[in-house]
């Protein structure tokens, strides 16, 4: 066997044999090159994974409880300044009633707010009258809906619905009855036609008349005195008929502001007693001052009557007097 046949059968396995190791290496370098690359593109991926979907989820449900524990906070506070301000059902939109309305929508079961509601219902009432009797008729349609919103089966709603309809009847009426009178032309004056005047006749003296003698006057019995009839006793008023008893009847609170002045003064409340005895749809009809008002009302929705069965409809005079 010759050399070459030795050394060159040998050497093309050698070179055979060493495109393994080469390869090998190429293949480790390609994948450490991937690695490399895809640790460059996916580096921020931690990051993404601490605010992935679900984590943006929480905080999107975290939000709007946040949301509505201020919005609770704000609408208490605004609330509580219109008490203080005296801005019972005005201006529309930032007025006590409304701001309680819509603190209950977020806590339904705050009882301070219900309260608040509840007490401002006869004088949301009282101010519908008022807005229909000067002919405000928005104004009284958005509070009907205020007290609608309050209290859907609230007593007074039905008798101020029909109220507001039959005032804007009226009104429309009145204005159809000024535009035909507008568009109807003035009729011309006619010249009147004067009498004839008689010619004036010469005046005729008198005819002489004879005097007539009188006697002298004789003197006059007078009339025999009669006694007048004795005056009859007065009779006690007699008492409402149909009105039940009243079972029980607390006293008005007296207004600060008036004992502070010493003012006195009385107001006519009308209200409705219902089949059960108790006082609802309770409205003023008179009064000396406004000051006596919610007191007087106030003090009329908790009284009680014997229950009558049916409601009854009636009005007391509530006095305010100092000792």
């Amino acid at each position: 066997m010759s050399r070459d046949a030795v050394f060159g059968g040998g050497g093309r396995r050698w070179q055979t044999g060493a495109v393994k190791p080469i390869v090998i290496v190429l293949v480790v370098v390609a994948v450490l090159a991937l690695g490399g690359l895809a640790w460059f593109l996916t580096r921020g991926e931690p990051e993404q994974a601490a605010t992935g979907p679900g984590t943006q989820q929480q905080q999107q449900v975290a939000e709007p409880v946040e949301d509505s524990a201020e919005r609770e906070v704000q609408l208490r506070e605004a609330a509580r300044s219109a008490l203080r301000e005296q801005r019972w059902f005005a201006p529309p939109g930032d007025n006590a009633m409304e701001l309680y309305l819509d603190l209950l929508q977020i806590q339904p079961n705050d009882v301070s707010a219900r309260e608040a509601v509840s007490e401002s219902m006869p004088y949301a009432v009282l101010a519908a009258e008022r807005a229909l009797a000067a002919r405000d008729h928005d104004e009284t349609e958005r509070l009907i809906a205020l007290i609608r919103r309050a209290d859907e089966r609230a007593p007074s709603l039905g008798r101020l619905e029909r109220e507001l309809t039959q005032a804007r009847e009226r009104t429309e009426r009145e204005s159809a009855e000024q535009e035909r009178v507008a568009r109807t032309p003035e009729p011309e004056p006619q010249p009147v036609a004067l009498p004839p005047q008689p010619e004036p006749q010469p005046a005729t003296p008198p005819p002489s008349q004879p005097v007539a003698t009188t006697p002298p006057p004789q003197p006059q019995t007078p009339p025999p005195q009669t006694q007048p009839p004795p005056a009859a006793p007065a009779q006690p008023a007699e008492p409402p008929v149909g009105v039940p008893r009243v079972v029980s009847r607390s006293a008005p609170r007296y207004p600060p502001q008036a004992l502070r002045r010493r003012l006195e003064g009385s107001v006519e409340v009308e209200f409705t007693i219902n089949p059960d005895g108790s006082v609802s749809d309770a409205t003023v009809v008179r009064s000396s001052s406004g000051v006596f008002e919610r007191d007087a009302l106030r003090a009329v929705l908790g009284w009680r009557f014997e229950a009558p069965g049916a409601e009854v409809r009636t009005r007391q005079t509530i006095d305010f007097k100092l000792d």
